[in-house]
């Protein structure tokens, strides 16, 4: 990291640009965010980032295993276990913390990871926030692997709506519009047209999920 990315940042920091900055993030949203969210970015270093790569890919290695799941078959309790479970989920999202080793150095430390898109679509529109009301160099990207934002989005949509039409997928929580998350739902919903669905608003015939939108009833694919 350029130490002058921190200096320039923190230097033209005001309030004012933070309230901006947050104003917009809720533009269009059905209801403000519901968490804080921080000033600042993060810039990593060359080094760190590398490291945060590595960790990940040695746990996803890990979990590509072609024995995992016999490995792991019984960290799952049997009320838990549902029917038609693919061999790998689509997402996998890990928190790092960063933390320092025996000789002082700056290393992630791995928190917890979870198995579904949590914030994959507030990261896209925080960054461009950041970017829009902070002046950050075009240089600092939140994409890795050599994605851009066109790039990152076509994957997200690849990945969630498969074959199938954007209204034939579906974006569910108990309550979707009322988790603090909701935020994600909706950006989502915006950048690849899946509709956001809470459990209550589903409708079941046999074995086929139906949903309801505009008075018209709506079936839901499987993406498998």
């Amino acid at each position: 990291m350029d130490p002058s990315a921190r200096e320039t940042y923190n230097a033209n920091f005001t309030a004012e640009k933070y309230n901006q900055f947050l104003a917009e993030l809720n533009i269009g949203l059905q209801n403000p965010i519901a968490f804080r969210v921080a000033e600042t970015p993060v810039f990593l270093t060359e080094d760190f980032k590398d490291k945060l790569i590595s960790a990940g890919n040695d746990i996803v290695n890990t979990i590509l295993q072609p024995d995992f799941k016999q490995l792991t078959e019984r960290a799952i309790p049997d009320k838990w276990r549902v029917a038609d479970e693919n061999d790998h989920p689509h997402f996998i999202a890990l928190d790092f913390g960063v933390c320092k080793d025996e000789q002082g150095n700056i290393v992630p430390k791995l928190i917890e990871l979870q198995g579904f898109p949590s914030l994959y679509g507030f990261q896209v529109s925080l960054a461009d926030s950041f970017r829009d009301n902070f002046g950050i160099n075009d240089d600092w990207t939140v994409f890795f692997g050599g994605l851009d934002k066109t790039a990152y989005i076509n994957l997200l949509k690849k990945t969630i709506i498969g074959p199938h039409k954007p209204d034939e997928v579906v974006l569910m929580d108990v309550n979707a519009a009322e988790q603090k998350t909701a935020v994600d739902f909706y950006l989502t919903q915006k950048y690849i047209g899946t509709p956001v669905v809470s459990l209550s608003d589903l409708e079941q015939e046999g074995t086929q999920l139906f949903y309801r939108a505009n008075g018209e009833r709506k079936p839901i694919k499987t993406h498998l």
